[in-house]
């Protein structure tokens, strides 16, 4: 029985530790995006891209590897327990999520998503500093079209969003954030014609 417990808290650590590495990796990949938004020369786009996707890349590779497979099948007791008190329980039902949804898309479509991202943001930028939406709207319809595949690779039931709305917040679905949406609209419209107003009045005591 001691045996059993020490192997399966073996186990334990040594996914702790993969999705720790992860951790690190999405960390760097954080830091190439900050850098992009304050130093990174205009110039540089092209490599971040690059760089970002590589990350992706073995970011996805790592967490969907066979090995990540057989250590969350492994401690599938633990699953099966469902003890919401219990820490290892927590962490291995969201690594096992991640894992699985991961599973579900292509790497080449992982790398593509992200280099495309990067590209369009820097895309943003210009079409902003100019007021010219046409310099980010080819961006945009690539964004738009590669998620549109990420959620058909993931599967949804009613709308593609759901899937993707699935990876911020879980098990919440498009229909819901519309109904919310629904509601704050009066509260918005009305805020923001105080606001036109507010700037009328100062542009006229100015």
């Amino acid at each position: 029985m001691k045996d059993k417990v020490k192997s399966k808290s073996n186990t334990f650590r040594e996914l702790a530790t993969i999705f720790s590495e992860i951790t690190h990796l999405r960390g760097i990949k954080r830091l190439l995006s900050w850098d992009q938004e304050t130093y990174m020369p205009q110039m540089g786009q092209h490599n971040r891209a690059e760089q970002t996707a590589l990350i992706s890349s073995i970011i996805h590779k790592k967490m969907t590897s066979d090995q990540v497979g057989l250590l969350i099948q492994e401690l599938s007791p633990i699953l099966e327990e469902r003890n919401e008190e219990d820490d290892q329980f927590v962490c291995l039902r969201e690594w096992k999520r991640l894992y699985e949804r991961q599973k579900k898309v292509p790497p080449q479509l992982v790398e593509e998503l992200s280099r495309q991202s990067v590209l369009a943001h820097s895309a943003w930028a210009r079409a902003r500093e100019k007021a010219d939406f046409s310099i980010f709207l080819p961006h945009l319809k690539k964004l738009v079209s590669l998620s549109r595949q990420k959620a058909a690779h993931l599967g949804f039931e009613e709308s593609p969003y759901d899937a993707l709305l699935d990876e911020f917040e879980p098990e919440t679905r498009a229909a819901e954030l519309e109904k919310m949406f629904k509601q704050l609209v009066p509260a918005l419209k009305s805020l923001l014609e105080r606001l036109q107003r507010a700037n009328r009045d100062l542009e006229l005591n100015i």
